[in-house]
């Protein structure tokens, strides 16, 4: 009877086979992990642009009724769709983490962590808006960008050359300033006692406001982030609530994105992290070729109206009065994929 014998350094060819397509698989899979989006974790600070459920997890957290009209927003977002994040990096790989540190475990795609909560604004404070107050309806809540880095730098003591921190705030700050305008003098005096953010000219709320992020700028240095992203403002005079009153809007973000523009240019040479401005104003326009049968007259006009939905969504920039429809945060995903080194973007 014949044995057939197996050189011990010799393996069948049938097991080559295998180990080939095992190794192919790996290579597409960690290539598939590179290609997505290159370095390390995303950290997220920032206002209703950019919330993915965190201003849901304080609601929740603090029995707080549903928000009006909360059926034609999508997932807690402030869009009919997935939001910029979203199409960046896909639902799948984001967490809201205001309130508790993710689990990062290596059998998830997780490596996006979002802090933005809606209605942020650059210091300590979020305007939540609120039928209670007559002059000023707003509620001032602790979860302005301030806050949010605070929560982040609790979870995390491991932040490194790796990771990247992204700043998209402002509005909220600026608008403000500009609903503001017409209360009063003396009465804004009055009020000032009782706000936490104060009502100021919008000279004065743009340079503070600009200080504020420059503020987090250097906070994300210190505290070892290898890259920070601040994305400038795009929607001044153009959004529908902008409509009463174009010009002082328009005004106030093109002197708030010049000043951060600035201010980020002569921070840059003096630490070795690399900082970088998005000036999402200046290519908005060439990017709406996006939207279906879009331009730049259609921009102001929201989709959603009293609870009314217009017909052609994907034709409009804006799903409310303020905020983007998911086509319009596929425009800003597109403007922000190069500058957060997101190879394409995801397609929800």
């Amino acid at each position: 009877m014949s044995v057939r014998r197996v050189s011990p350094t010799r393996i069948p060819n049938r097991y080559h086979i295998y180990l080939l397509g095992l190794t192919v698989l790996l290579l597409g899979f960690f290539t598939r992990v590179a290609a997505d989006s290159v370095g390390g974790r995303v950290f997220i600070l920032g206002d209703s642009y950019s919330d993915t459920g965190n201003r849901e997890t304080i609601r929740q957290a603090n029995n707080e009724p549903e928000f009006d009209r909360h059926q034609f927003y999508y997932k807690h977002r402030s869009s009919n769709g997935p939001n910029w994040i979203d199409h960046l990096y896909g639902e799948e790989s984001v967490s809201a983490a205001l309130m508790e540190k993710p689990r990062q475990q290596a059998t998830t795609n997780i490596h996006v962590f979002n802090y933005a909560v809606a209605g942020a604004a650059s210091g300590d404070y979020a305007l939540f808006p609120s039928a209670k107050h007559v002059i000023l309806p707003v509620d001032f809540t602790p979860w302005g960008v301030m806050r949010q880095r605070s929560e982040l730098a609790s979870h995390w003591s491991d932040i490194g050359e790796d990771d990247q921190l992204v700043v998209y705030v402002g509005f909220n700050d600026l608008a403000l300033a500009v609903e503001s305008q017409s209360i009063p003098t003396w009465l804004k005096y009055f009020l000032n006692w009782f706000t936490p953010i104060a009502l100021e000219p919008i000279d004065a709320m743009v340079a503070h406001t600009v200080d504020n992020i420059m503020d987090t700028v250097r906070w994300a240095r210190d505290a070892g982030f290898g890259r920070v992203v601040v994305i400038g403002l795009a929607e001044g005079g153009t959004a529908p609530m902008h409509q009463s009153n174009p010009s002082a809007y328009g005004d106030a973000v093109r002197q708030f994105n010049s000043l951060l523009a600035s201010r980020i240019q002569a921070i840059r040479s003096k630490g070795s992290n690399e900082i970088v401005f998005v000036d999402t104003a200046a290519q908005l326009t060439s990017h709406l070729s996006l939207l279906s049968g879009s331009n730049r007259g259609s921009i102001p006009v929201a989709c959603l109206v009293q609870g009314k939905v217009c017909r052609n969504p994907d034709q409009h920039f804006f799903w409310d009065a303020s905020h983007p429809t998911t086509g319009g945060h596929r425009v800003i995903a597109e403007i922000l994929r190069q500058p957060l080194q997101v190879h394409s973007i995801n397609r929800p």
